[in-house]
Order: C-alpha cells, then structure tokens, then sequence
C-alpha cells in the first residue's frame, strides 16, 4: 500500500470492497477482503512489473488479461476447508454428534492427527515451529469438545468467518433445546468457552488441501455462572424428536433453503440465544423477535401488535375461549417489548419471560412438527394459511363439540 499515494490507496481500498460486493452478488462462494486484495495485487503484478521483462503485451492487454483472470478464479469451484474450534456446555455422551452440517467430537483420535498432519505440512522444514504450534493448539483444545465445519471458500479468512457464523448458528438452535431436557432450575448452554468463560483463549484452526494455518484471539465476557452440561443423547431421542432437533438438524444441513426454512431458523435462533441468556430483560426481547422473526411477515397495513396476537392465537388455540386469551395475553407481551424497547423499563416478571417462552416455543415447534405447516415448501403458504384460519373463522373439533 506504501506505492500508492493517499488518494490512490483510498480507492484501491474502494476498489478492493466493491470487488467483494460483486462477487457476493453474484453468488459465488464468500471471498474475504484479505482474498481479494491477493487476487487484485497478483493482478497487478501481472500487468504491471511484468513489463519490466521488456517482452511484456501492450498494457491495455495486460491488464485485460488480469481482469480475465480474476472472474475466472471467482467463477471457479471454491476451495473446500474444515474449521475446528473448541466448544463448551455440550457432553458427548454419544461420543459423538452431527448436528446439521457441524460434527462435534472429542479433541483426540483422528481430528487432533488431521490437525497435526496439516501443520506438519506446512512447517515441514522447521521442526520446532511445528512442535510450538502444536503445543499451543493442545493447551487450547486438550480436554475440550471441538466443532468441526466444513466450508467452501475462495480463502483461509472467508472459510474461518463463514465456519464461526455456521457453528454459531447450530450452537443457537441447540440452545434452543436446552430447557426441554433438564430438570426445572437448571441451565444448560452450549457456546464458544470465550463466551461462556472471561479471559479465555480460542483458537480456530483452518485446514485447506493439506495446508493449515492457525490463529489465536483473547475475547473478555461477563461471567454467566456455573451451567450445567446438555446431553448430545437427547438432540436424537424420542423426546428431542417430538420438540423438532431432528428436523432442526436437517434443516442445518441443507445448502439451499427456502425462505421460510430460512425464517424458521432465524427465529430458533432467536430463540436459542434468548434460552442460554441469563438476564431476564435480554431474554424477553430475544423471544420478542424470535416471534416476530416466525410470525411478522408483512402482508399487510396491519399493526405488527395485530397481526402478531391473531397469528400466534391461530397457531396454538385450540378453541374460540383459548384463541381470545391467548389474543389478549400476547398483546399485553407486545406491550411490555414496547415498554422495554421505547420507554427505558427495565423490570420484566419472572411469569411474563415465561409466558412469552411458552407462545415462543409453542409456535415453532407446531410449525417444525405438525402438518399442515412441517410439509410447506415457501412462506405463501403459511400466508395462506393464516389469511384462510383468519377470515375463515377457524374451527376446531372442541369448538364443534
């Protein structure tokens, strides 16, 4: 960068961002800023010093043949890595589990041989440099849960931020589970041990074509108090199952979803993060946008309050008495949301974070395991459905009877 004047250096980094934007828009695979600027700098050295040789092209073509160059590399398969990084909260009591498309194991065996295999690789002339490496990676790893990722990227810095975002967001959807396991007064949470524990170090590594690189970074966060291990046995039993992680974990695993697979996610997410936060206002406003995130699609000038009571009222009612209280207790919830969010209140009832839990919980799991909704395919049909239940006045079995 030190070739570039001021003004040139700022429009390169211009240049190098809105490359990185093209290519997202495109579709391809994620390239990250540090992947762009060594595809842009080859560039350069391709059509610019090449000419010091004295039998380069005319520049025009040079820097024609760049070009060229770096669409094609773009449009070309992406590179394939698997991420490791440490987790905490979760005991393998199944020795194992793959969960979407993240595969949880113990720090032994074959992922601490792929990762030593990698690094002697890549420092296969200093022996040392490998033994430091490695000595840090198993202080970090020894004893610990690793969360193994698969990804494809175009380089080592996209692969790692695209890795840490899927495991985050399976790490979410397990947590979704965690108080349907244990017994009443017990918390479970599964995260990253930066997370969970102030002070801690994590590191990530990143494996590519038996290459590897690795990086360590210090994060402090508050501590949220002794928690108490989630049982990877019930993400796969009849229990779990009946609550939807098996469908969850399916859902993980596909590449291509639809866009109302992608809204259910996004509010067990929601929902997830609102599950392991100990701090009850934080925790209320998280399942307020989990149910927003499910429910809130706008289809009309409806205010949000309305077209949130009605839904959840014909999602989880059963009756005409039960869809009226159910209208009235999620209006009164909305409001305290509004409260905490436009009014400063910072007081949220212990019963109101479990009600709001409850319609949070209820509602998801209705859409991920009973029909009609677990078979739809796009959000138009759950629109429809709604509009249909609405206006059709819906009746139950107990309303007739």
């Amino acid at each position: 960068m030190g070739l570039f004047a001021p003004h040139l250096t700022a429009r390169y980094r211009q240049l190098v961002e809105e490359f990185v934007e093209a290519v997202a828009r495109d579709g391809a695979a994620e390239l990250s800023e540090e992947g762009a600027q060594e595809l842009i700098n080859d560039a350069i050295d391709v059509s610019v010093f090449s000419a010091a040789s004295g039998q380069a092209a005319p520049a025009r073509n040079r820097i024609a043949e760049a070009v060229d160059a770096i669409w094609t590399r773009v449009a070309s398969p992406p590179l394939s890595f698997r991420v490791y990084q440490s987790v905490a909260g979760l005991a393998l009591d199944t020795g194992r589990l793959e969960y979407g498309s993240v595969l949880f194991v113990p720090y032994e065996g074959d992922p601490k041989k792929e990762i030593g295999q990698a690094l002697s690789d890549i420092t296969e002339e200093n022996r040392q440099l490998r033994e430091g490496i490695m000595e840090k990676i198993d202080k970090s790893y020894e004893g610990t849960v690793l969360a193994v990722c698969p990804v494809r990227a175009f380089d080592d810095v996209a692969a790692k931020r695209m890795a840490i975002a899927q495991v985050q967001l399976t790490l979410d959807a397990i947590n979704y589970f965690c108080d349907q396991v244990l017994n009443f007064g017990l918390k479970s949470r599964v995260d990253s041990p930066r997370t969970l524990w102030p002070g801690s170090v994590e590191t990530v590594v990143v494996i590519r074509d038996e290459r590897g690189h690795y990086t360590m970074e210090t994060v402090t966060w508050g501590s949220v108090g002794p928690m108490v291990e989630l049982p990877a046995s019930f993400l796969s039993s009849e229990k779990g199952e009946s609550v939807g992680a098996t469908r969850v974990s399916a859902l993980l695993r596909k590449e291509a979803r639809t866009g109302l697979e992608k809204r259910l996610l996004a509010s067990i997410q929601w929902a997830g993060r609102a599950t392991a936060d100990p701090r009850i206002e934080e925790a209320f406003l998280l399942y307020a946008i989990a149910l927003e995130a499910l429910l809130a699609m706008k289809t009309s000038d409806l205010p949000i309050t309305y077209r949130l009571k009605t839904r959840v009222a014909h999602l989880v009612g059963q009756t005409r008495a039960q869809r009226k209280s159910i209208a009235a207790q999620v209006s009164a919830l909305y409001g305290i949301r509004s409260a905490i969010v436009h009014g400063g209140r910072y007081d949220v009832p212990t019963l109101e974070l479990t009600r709001i839990r409850f319609f949070v919980k209820e509602a998801i799991r209705i859409v991920l395991t009973e029909e009609p909704f677990k078979s739809m395919s796009n959000e138009a049909e759950l629109e429809e459905w709604f509009e249909s239940a609405v206006l059709g006045g819906r009746e139950s079995e107990k309303d007739a009877t």
